[in-house]
């Protein structure tokens, strides 16, 4: 429940206009331009943060009730199954914010692999 609030808070803080995002690369010297994409950059990836919560802590459940195949395969699928498909794809769509973009797909894909892997083990278990 906490994890659940601290995350809508912090991606709440990120999507403000004057929030963090500005502030944080208000500590290095960048041009303007390069704080517009920062700030660009660093929304768009908060996003991810609303899926990836949730498959980590379905993960850490499956490593704990030792299905450590099962853990490894959600961890496999954010890092190489959906990560690097959407990196290559949406960058040839969005060109730089299809790189960024690339970050909440893999997350939701993720979590969507996730909760089919839960719902199969529950059953298999019932």
């Amino acid at each position: 429940m906490f994890a659940v609030i601290d995350t809508n808070i912090l991606v709440s803080a990120l999507w403000s206009p004057s929030g963090p995002p500005a502030q944080i690369l208000g500590l290095f010297t960048a041009s303007e331009a390069m704080r517009s994409f920062g700030i660009s950059a660093m929304r768009i990836m908060a996003t991810s943060y609303l899926f990836c919560g949730l498959s980590t802590m379905i993960s850490t459940y499956f490593q704990a009730t030792e299905k450590v195949g099962s853990s490894m395969a959600i961890q496999l699928c954010r890092q190489m199954l959906f990560l690097v498909p959407a990196l290559w794809c949406l960058d040839k769509l969005f060109h730089l914010n299809g790189i960024w973009l690339a970050f909440p797909v893999a997350e939701t894909g993720t979590l969507l692999v996730a909760l089919i892997m839960m719902a199969w083990y529950h059953r298999k278990k019932s």
